[in-house]
């Protein structure tokens, strides 16, 4: 028992320090961004259980992983309901609701004119140009022609079709 503990242990000491290697030094070197961690975190697991004990090993670690992000979205979810309700709550919801509105706003703005342009911003794609351009027709033709939005999930799947098509030529 004293040696599992042990070994517990010792795994959970090295997915810190493999966490806080990937924090900080990795952008320092430029190899990962923030954002790739968690899935280097979720691939590492898988390959130190499969490494330590098979298809079992990478499942429970691969699952020690995931775990807590998990019991953290179920335990909001079983208090939102009641939370929810509350007064402050609700005005707190209120404020946040511009900001997001903004983030929301300036990352559509940031993937278009990533797209649109190339790196130096020096050179226009025109492909990006006419993919952009269809599916804002699409978005408010559907929206003045029909009075109603287009599904979120159409235009993603529009845009990908676009995508394939418009970059396949």
């Amino acid at each position: 028992m004293r040696l599992q503990k042990q070994k517990l242990f010792q795994a959970v000491y090295g997915f810190s320090l493999i966490l806080g290697f990937c924090h900080h030094l990795v952008p320092q070197i430029g190899v990962l961004h923030h954002r790739d961690i968690g899935v280097t975190m979720v691939n590492l697991a898988t390959y130190v259980g499969t490494s330590q004990a098979g298809f079992i090993g990478a499942m429970i670690a691969t699952f020690a992983v995931v775990l807590p992000s998990f019991l953290i979205m179920l335990a909001v979810t079983a208090v939102l309901p009641k939370v929810i309700k509350n007064k402050y709550v609700q005005a707190a919801l209120r404020g946040i609701k511009p900001s997001m509105i903004g983030i929301i706003l300036a990352t559509g703005c940031w993937m278009i004119f990533k797209n649109l342009f190339d790196s130096s911003f020096e050179k226009i794609s025109i492909r990006a140009v006419i993919i952009t351009a269809i599916l804002c027709a699409v978005y408010f033709g559907q929206k003045k022609i029909l009075k109603k939005s287009v599904s979120p999930i159409m235009l993603i799947v529009i845009s990908a079709l676009l995508g394939m098509v418009g970059y396949a030529l």
